[in-house]
């Protein structure tokens, strides 16, 4: 085993890391302090409630800023690049392979990768394997070093896009998740933190994670840290260094296993030869809850030991830290700065290179989400067949007038409702991922030091490549329902445009909800309310429901009521109608023929029985006739000249609005380049740098110069313990 130097300066080192959250309501972490060395697996254990995940959130500069919550402490990170954080939950894009995942995480984090490429970059996208390069010497190594080269080109599965997709298993996703932070960048001398890669995994799987985080440990000269749940007996040997937390967030042990063990049997708590050593820690400073005798017995030894532990710190290191704050500065790395450039035009250069990859993982995600779009397009071609069947041939009577309307205000909403279900149900699946990544760049505190992109890249990218897609499926709905319900042919185009610029419309609707909610299912609960209000406010012409005069300026936001005007504009193009009696008003009824009049249509029915007279019923009726689209138009307060224009313009208005507010929304919760996160205060010195206590002749102390215990083949010192004493490291 390759053991960094004990002696020489921590990679990271915490001190008095506190963590109290809002309202009063306790501290998740109490004092805590502790380090990590290069060459060396450390691992952060204890019982649920301890503080695991908000101590290494805290430390990767990933904790989530919550109002009343707060943060003290400080940290030392060696001179270099940031630590890579590994979040518990591995979120990936389900639609794209293992190698794909891989290839793009290294070309976003290093952009020289595609320095030089031949093929175009967006057909370089399209075929990585074609693309050749250094990249994909790079991203083969990473696959080949974590045992991913079998799973390669298979999809990483998932619902990023709202279904779905069978993909790697959970240790291959935990293995891909490490991959992703190492991709592209320097490993050597890196800092790694993972937060309990273990989870949800067998045994076997879990060992062999430990066992790849060891191997980068010692093979690398990395600091890993990380938390594990129930790492087991063969874990456990690989493991270097432990810090063991009890409940509520104090400091029990920290330093080698054997060390902790010995620490422990000198107190009076011996682990049994056949029991596994990890499981015995964690069992020690647990909380038995199964009776009240039983937890007071569990609290006062718990207490016992973080006092022995506290005062065999204080004796061997002392309590004074040194000072000296001052945060490091991260230039950008020179991989993205040419020689000369100023920082706008790195800025504009990073942008359109994270676009163009961006985009690219846009259009596979996209066209590889095959279910989706058969499944939306034979519902589309179902829906429009329905619609065509009930109406069917409509013709150019005046009844027709009322059911052309009909149709258009059914269709537009129709289809603006499955474009704002699309968005609702897959846009907040998405976030989750697209978050993690922005909070990768974010938490790097160096543009190109830990990966990821923005926020505008990524959103011109997905809007570019999703906004015609989605046009497509109200285009296919009403060119199947127009030569069967027998619309204007003239107006066919207008009438198409109208319904893809409504449909972009809505599914921005769904865009900015999505990124308002919290969840899926938030957003789903939402989302038919708005378009419940958006149909409310379509009539302004009082043909379907009156609207309140209070309430006609909300109708500009209806997306619904631009849709249908648009859509009655072009249906009304140049379209004529016959004159007939079924356009008379109710209760209006015909005058009785005169005494001729009548001797004239008795004789002509004797001399022909099929013979039927409209002329006079046509001649009562016509002043009551539409006979032209354009009256209908004026009718309804459309103009007849500029409806469709005018429609297609306020629901792409709708649309840029909407999709301003979602990115607006996601800039606010701070998934950008200044990630919203509590940090620790920096330091530009090791904490305990030059302090020492204990050390003898030749044979060292229980515990270091620098407060962690080591196996030395000699039991640590007892302490006696007073009752009630607060032993909060």
């Amino acid at each position: 085993m390759a053991a960094g130097a004990l002696g020489a300066p921590p990679a990271l080192e915490w001190d008095a890391v506190r963590y109290e959250l809002p309202g009063g309501r306790g501290a998740v972490l109490r004092g805590v302090a502790g380090r990590a060395r290069r060459g060396r697996l450390t691992v952060v254990l204890g019982p649920s409630g301890s503080g695991k995940t908000t101590l290494l959130r805290a430390l990767a500069g990933t904790l989530p800023r919550k109002a009343g919550a707060r943060l003290r402490g400080r940290r030392y990170c060696a001179p270099g690049p940031p630590p890579i954080f590994v979040p518990q939950e591995a979120s990936f894009f389900s639609c794209l392979t293992v190698c794909e995942t891989l290839d793009l995480a290294a070309r976003l984090r290093d952009p020289a990768l595609n320095a030089g490429a031949a093929a175009p970059w967006w057909r370089a996208l399209a075929d990585p394997k074609g693309h050749g390069g250094k990249e994909a010497t790079a991203v083969g190594e990473l696959l080949f070093e974590l045992g991913l080269e079998n799973c390669a080109e298979t999809l990483v599965g998932g619902d990023t896009g709202g279904t779905e997709v069978v993909g790697i298993s959970g240790g291959e996703k935990r293995r891909l998740s490490i991959a992703m932070e190492l991709a592209g960048g320097e490993v050597e001398g890196r800092v790694l933190i993972l937060d309990e890669p273990t989870s949800g995994l067998d045994a076997f799987q879990a060992d062999r994670i430990v066992d790849l985080l060891a191997g980068l440990a010692h093979d690398s000269d990395c600091a890993v840290l990380c938390s594990l749940h129930q790492p087991r007996s063969a874990s456990v040997d690989r493991i270097d260094d432990i810090l063991l937390l009890s409940p509520g967030g104090r400091v029990v042990f920290e330093g080698e296993v054997a060390a902790a063990l010995r620490h422990f049997e000198g107190l009076g708590h011996s682990c049994p030869s056949s029991y596994n050593p990890a499981e015995f820690l964690v069992d020690l400073v647990s909380v038995d809850t199964s009776s009240k005798e039983a937890e007071e017995a569990s609290l006062v030894r718990v207490k016992e030991l973080r006092a022995a532990w506290k005062h065999l710190r204080r004796t061997n290191t002392g309590d004074s830290l040194q000072s000296g704050f001052a945060t490091p500065v991260r230039s950008i790395s020179p991989r993205l700065r040419p020689d000369g450039a100023s920082g706008a035009r790195v800025a504009v250069l990073r942008t359109w290179h994270q676009f163009r990859l961006l985009f690219g993982r846009c259009v596979k995600q996209t066209t590889r989400d095959r279910w989706t779009h058969v499944a939306r397009s034979a519902a589309s071609v179902a829906l429009a067949l329905c619609f065509g069947a009930t109406n069917y041939r409509l013709g150019n009577s005046q009844k027709s007038i009322k059911s052309r309307a009909s149709l258009m205000f059914q269709t537009c909403i129709t289809t603006a409702m499955m474009s704002i279900v699309k968005s609702l149900n897959s846009f907040p699946r998405e976030r989750v991922t697209v978050g993690r990544e922005l909070e990768r760049r974010g938490a790097g505190g160096g543009v190109g030091s830990a990966g990821g992109y923005g926020l505008l890249p990524y959103f011109l990218s997905k809007l570019c490549v999703e906004t015609p897609v989605e046009a497509l499926y109200p285009v296919l709905f009403g060119a199947v329902l127009g030569p069967i319900a027998g619309l204007n042919r003239a107006g066919r185009r207008d009438f198409l445009a109208v319904l893809a610029s409504q449909s972009l419309a809505a599914s921005g609707i769904g865009l900015s909800i999505g990124a308002l909610c919290p969840t899926v299912d938030t957003a789903l609960a939402l989302g038919p309310c708005v378009m419940v209000l958006n149909i409310l406010l379509a009539d302004q012409s009082g043909m379907f429901a009156e609207i309140p005069e209070a309430a006609k300026p909300l109708a500009n936001l209806s997306v619904i009521r631009w849709g249908f005007e648009g859509c009655m504009a072009a249906e009304m193009k140049g379209l004529e109608f016959t004159v007939d009696a079924t356009a008379m008003p109710k209760g209006v009824q015909m005058p009785p023929p005169g005494l001729g009049e009548a001797l004239r249509s008795f004789a002509l029915k004797v001399l022909d029985p099929a013979h039927t007279s409209t002329a006079r019923e046509t001649a009562f009726a016509e002043p009551y006739c539409l006979k032209r689209g354009g009256q209908v138009l004026e009718g309804l307060g459309i103009d007849p000249n500029d409806g469709v224009h005018r429609s297609v313009e306020m629901a792409l208005k709708i649309f840029a609005a909407n999709s301003a507010v979602a990115f607006a929304a996601m800039r606010v919760q701070g998934r950008e380049d200044g990630f919203k996160a509590q940090m620790l205060e920096n330091c530009a010195e090791p904490l305990h740098a030059g302090e020492g206590g204990g050390g003898g002749s030749g044979e060292e102390s229980a515990a270091t110069s620098d407060g962690c215990a080591q196996d030395t083949g000699r039991g640590p010192r007892a302490a006696s313990v007073e009752p009630g004493t607060d032993s909060g490291s």
